[in-house]
């Protein structure tokens, strides 16, 4: 079992807005790994909040967010590894106080461990 703090920022093109929505995504996520020595395969589950920088168009500018995500990690030396992950994300849309918001994001990168 692993724990991930993360940070993330986004600009999404929305369908009715003129200029893009700017939004920060604050969250946690416990991860189970598969214990392997070359790829180590995982699945998670988490929570956090987003953030509206801008376009909130009626929606709260804060809301609570769920994710859940795929991944692998490889590692290339003891403290260096590469990343790739798929993570589904749902967000709360406002005053019907549903999880009816929801993103798809793709992630691929090199991480430090300590």
């Amino acid at each position: 079992m692993l724990g991930e703090l993360s940070l993330s920022y986004a600009s999404l093109d929305e369908q009715f807005s003129a200029i893009s929505t700017r939004v920060g995504v604050g969250e946690a996520q416990l991860q189970a790994q598969f214990p392997a020595t070359r790829a180590r395969p995982y699945i998670g589950l988490g929570g956090g909040w987003l953030h509206y920088f801008n376009n909130a168009a009626g929606r709260p500018a804060t809301t609570p967010t769920v994710s859940a995500s795929v991944g692998l990690r490889i590692p290339v030396s003891s403290s260096v590894l590469m990343r790739g992950e798929l993570r589904l994300r749902s967000w709360e849309s406002g005053s019907n106080s549903g999880f009816h918001n929801n993103a798809a994001e793709f992630t691929a990168g090199l991480g430090y461990a300590f």
